[in-house]
């Protein structure tokens, strides 16, 4: 009996010994993801691959998409840039972490390169699936039992994480080892709306960067009935998840093995993840996943990962009020306040418009002018890019250089519904939550309002009601009456709340804030939505969103009367006894018809 014990106790030895040389870690890559591969490379510095040198090391294939000696000198550097990497050797953290290292060319182009996620075509991920299954095909003719994809914005957290897949892939049967989405929404490519209830046939599928059995002759035929079937043209991750959708259910059954859900590699999608929550909270985590790294700095980028602690002024890491009770700036924005200082008074309460993009010159001159009739005093431009920077210095107003804070597209675009608008509108959130950090309320407009009266002196003759809120906000509802927007269109399937019930819509261009944990907090978390976002989404319905969720917050509508939004204003008028303090020429598309509307309206201060 002794010898028998002693017998299956070194079979299960031999069993759980984990082969390095049986992994292959695989990188695909484009011309425009060499910042995101230097990035990952420092980062495997600080956490090897490996706990200790190897004899039996794991094999690293980068994956070009295109040709290298191409016709684009982009590919053309980025090949070089990987071969210098791949010259460098195998070492990596001071220890032997790969066997051998190679570049590869897919020689993708045209329709088979193809990657939007705005999904304007049936093709829209064709590169992807591409990509993947060129690796699948590379990893096996180098003799490699697994791969673990990696893309270039899958991170670690943790030291050893080559040793822990290799581990995990030869204790397990399982053809695809990874993670679903563990973040709260998942952010559409199309509207930019956060989608928390994913459709039922995709909700749970495997994100792509996991480890796959390439060596099992069973995976591989399932995995070319994926790629040559009906579902060729889905991303590939839900290909392989779906497929086993059109088997008998005792063929699911047998098959639900061999994917393995695993929190080895975490998949937060585009959400930013807290690190330091995530390596307390999950153990056997050892990579992250995200999209939203690339809208960090490197510095934010090392205090992320290195330092465990909160990113300064970006998204989900905004650090709170200052010891004393009253937010503090934050040095490390670089974002001069002087300027509104002055202008704020000892209460520091100001007016602020925000300034962006060369084809609003004419909207900011107007602007300029009506304030200057209005006598509006506390008021300061905050300028989001050079141009613009110069435009507001020569208005004689003071201004706020928020240029250092954000990257705006060339020029911008004055038309509702693009990226360059979207993005325009959203930037202006970061250099609201500095503000607002350094201890300032604001009555926040955009530059196609027309002030008929200072809106600060309206707040005034409001009473202690209006004092006690934390927010109050231009309704954006076409029924100046009720104040509240039925769409479906809008309510359920843009923002997400219960149809039947109505939403306050509120306007983003219009508002009055003050420098109160509940408002940073709510700009923060807008913040959080829109940097986090590949193409810029509607910073307005990003806004509503978090208002609707916002239970603390003690937010109300500014009075449409006094508050017109411009089809209130201009298509169904209220008529109220007194003329409003402003008037908002939204709901009116582009610059040129803005101005016709101002014009005709008698609300034009300009030449």
């Amino acid at each position: 009996h002794r010898r028998a014990s002693r017998s299956w106790l070194a079979t299960m030895a031999a069993v759980r010994t984990c082969h390095l040389s049986d992994l292959l870690v695989g990188v695909p890559f484009t011309a425009s993801d060499i910042r995101g591969l230097e990035r990952a490379w420092q980062l495997w510095e600080h956490f090897p691959p490996l706990s200790s040198d190897a004899a039996d090391a794991p094999g690293l294939l980068y994956l070009f998409n295109g040709r290298c000696a191409g016709n684009s000198s982009a590919a053309a550097l980025a090949c070089e840039r990987v071969q210098q990497q791949v010259e460098g050797g195998t070492r990596v953290g001071g220890r032997r972490a790969f066997g051998r290292v190679v570049l590869a060319q897919a020689g993708l182009a045209g329709r088979s390169d193809a990657y939007d996620k705005l999904r304007s075509s049936a093709d829209w991920t064709m590169g992807p699936n591409n990509m993947f299954h060129r690796l699948l095909q590379q990893a096996r003719r180098l003799g490699y039992g697994h791969l673990l994809q990696l893309e270039p914005d899958v991170l670690p957290i943790r030291a050893g994480w080559l040793d822990r897949a290799a581990c995990l892939a030869a204790h397990s049967d399982a053809w695809v080892i990874g993670s679903a989405l563990h973040a709260n929404c998942s952010r559409d490519g199309q509207t930019g709306a956060c989608e928390s209830e994913l459709p039922e046939r995709f909700a749970y599928h495997i994100n792509g960067n996991a480890i796959y059995a390439v060596g099992d002759p069973a995976f591989t035929a399932y995995a070319k009935a994926a790629r040559n079937g009906p579902l060729r043209k889905l991303p590939f991750d839900l290909a392989l998840h779906v497929l086993r959708d059109g088997r008998t259910q005792p063929a699911r059954r047998r098959l639900l093995h061999r994917f393995q859900h695993s929190s080895f590699v975490v998949n937060m999608g585009t959400q930013l993840p807290d690190v330091a929550a995530l390596r307390e909270s999950l153990p056997n985590a050892f990579l992250v996943h995200s999209s939203a790294y690339a809208s960090l700095t490197d510095p934010e980028l090392r205090a992320l990962f290195l330092a465990g602690r909160a990113v300064p002024g970006r998204a989900l890491f905004l650090a709170g009020p200052a010891a004393s009770g009253r937010p503090s700036a934050d040095a490390a924005t670089g974002l001069d306040v002087s300027a509104l200082r002055a202008a704020a008074g000892a209460d520091r309460t100001a007016v602020v418009a925000f300034v962006a993009g060369v084809q609003y010159a004419p909207l900011c001159a107007n602007f300029v002018a009506h304030a200057q009739r209005a006598a509006v005093r506390r008021l300061v431009l905050v300028a989001l890019d050079a141009p613009s920077l110069a435009m507001a210095r020569e208005s004689g107003l003071p201004a706020v250089d928020a240029t250092r804070l954000v990257s705006l597209p060339d020029g911008g675009s004055d038309a509702f519904g693009s990226a360059a608008f979207f993005a325009i509108n959203g930037a202006r959130y970061l250099a609201l939550l500095q503000m607002l950090r350094a201890g300032f309320s604001l009555f926040v407009l955009d530059l196609d309002v027309v002030l008929l009266r200072d809106p600060l002196a309206w707040l005034a003759g409001r009473g202690p009601a209006v004092a006690e809120l934390d927010l109050m906000i231009q309704s954006d509802a076409r029924d100046g009456v009720s104040t509240r927007e039925t769409d479906p269109g809008l309510v359920t399937s843009r923002l997400g709340l219960p149809p039947g019930t109505g939403w306050t819509y509120a306007n983003g261009g219009v508002f009055f804030c003050r420098a109160t944990p509940g408002t940073i907090g709510l700009f923060d978390r807008v913040w959080s939505r829109l940097s986090a976002a590949r193409t810029p989404p509607n910073e307005q319905d990003v806004l509503n969103r978090e208002l609707a969720a916002a239970a603390a917050l003690r937010w109300a509508l500014l009075p449409a009367d006094a508050f017109p939004n411009g089809f209130v204003y201009f298509y169904r008028p209220l008529g109220a006894p007194e003329p409003p303090v402003l008037v908002h020429a939204n709901w009116i598309n582009g610059v040129r018809d803005k101005v016709y509307h101002l014009r005709e309206a008698g609300l034009w201060a300009v030449g």
